[in-house]
């Protein structure tokens, strides 16, 4: 009687040790998960990919400004967070430097204001026009900043396009700052984020200001919307709030609304080349919503290949530009697409 209760005992202590380590387990296991959970949120939220980690910290207004600046001159959003972060860590030293440069992108005063002018460095966008400088006022606030970078980022591409950029990279950095390291550095790090050159569905997804439908939201998901359809997106939520009804699925398979598989023109929105903007800054799209409008012109300004190749929209006046087109089909919404 008494083995057996010790027996009993026994078996009792090693289950309740085994119950205790499988709980432990357990915990352990979800913590982890947790973790992995919690850092794959902040690695959305923060809208850059793990591989552009070595572009630092960059903070979301920069973040913005990086990529809408791309957007406008058809350049890798990239190279200038690269310039960005060598320059002044994002804005975090803006100078003056030993050579006397300012700002978060380190212009030196008289290339920001140009040749000539006697104000340096220059906030008016006119007179710095006028003698060839680079200043811009980026943010349509009627001053040129140059310790803005609202100003300084639009500015900068203006200058690395006029010097050589997208093609030749290696003269518009040279000419940028007069140094083979930098070139160096500034490609290795533009160039260690890849694919990550034009907006990522992560950076949509995550912002607050570009609304999807479930069936848009799942395209992005998938990986199957274009990146330069989200890059345009990305661009112009810089000024608008944005709501995005249809990338492919839902959308009809041809022009017209036909889905028949000999059925042509075949629309872009079927390889996942097209989106179409609903509602801008809260409001529906119609011929009488100005943010609609003034997103239509954003998107007429880009250049390159951030450029769209059609775009449908309900202002009859601008069907005169480049690709753009106005018709009964698209009195509600701002279709932005590309052929190829």
């Amino acid at each position: 009687m008494h083995l057996k209760v010790a027996l009993l005992a026994a078996r009792s202590r090693t289950l309740r040790r085994a119950f205790v380590w499988t709980a432990v387990g357990i915990l352990a296991f979800l913590f982890t998960v947790l973790a992995a959970l919690a850092l794959a949120f902040t690695a959305l939220a923060s809208g850059t990919s793990a591989a552009c980690k070595n572009l630092g910290e960059i903070p979301p207004t920069y973040l913005e400004l990086y990529l809408a600046a791309g957007a406008r001159e058809g350049l890798p959003w990239t190279y200038l967070a690269a310039v960005g972060y060598v320059e002044s860590n994002h804005g975090r030293n803006v100078g003056p430097s030993s050579a006397g440069a300012l700002g978060p992108m380190q212009f030196m005063p008289a290339t920001w204001s140009g040749a000539g002018n006697p104000v340096k460095p220059d906030t008016d966008p006119a007179r710095i026009a006028s003698y060839g400088g680079y200043g811009t006022d980026g943010d349509a606030d009627g001053l040129a900043g140059i310790m803005d970078p609202a100003d300084a980022i639009p500015a900068a591409a203006r200058l690395l396009k006029a010097n050589g950029a997208p093609g030749d990279w290696d003269r518009a950095l040279f000419s940028y700052n007069h140094s083979e390291a930098y070139v160096r550095a500034v490609r290795e790090l533009a160039e260690s984020c890849g694919a990550a050159s034009l907006a990522s569905g992560a950076q949509v997804l995550a912002n607050p200001r570009i609304t999807l439908t479930e069936r848009a939201r799942g395209d992005v998901e998938a990986g199957i919307v274009d990146p330069r359809v989200l890059g345009v997106l990305t661009y112009l939520a810089t000024r608008h709030e944005l709501s995005v009804s249809v990338f492919k699925s839902g959308h009809s398979r041809c022009v017209g609304g036909a889905n028949e598989p000999s059925c042509s023109p075949v629309s872009n929105h079927f390889f996942g080349r097209a989106a179409d903007v609903s509602v801008v800054d809260g409001t529906l799209v119609t011929a009488a919503n100005a943010g609609a409008r003034d997103a239509s012109l954003m998107i007429e300004a880009l250049t390159g290949e951030m450029r769209p190749t059609e775009v449908g929209v309900p202002f009859s006046d601008l069907e005169g530009l480049p690709g753009f087109f106005s018709n009964a089909a698209h009195r509600d919404h701002i279709h932005l697409g590309f052929d190829r």
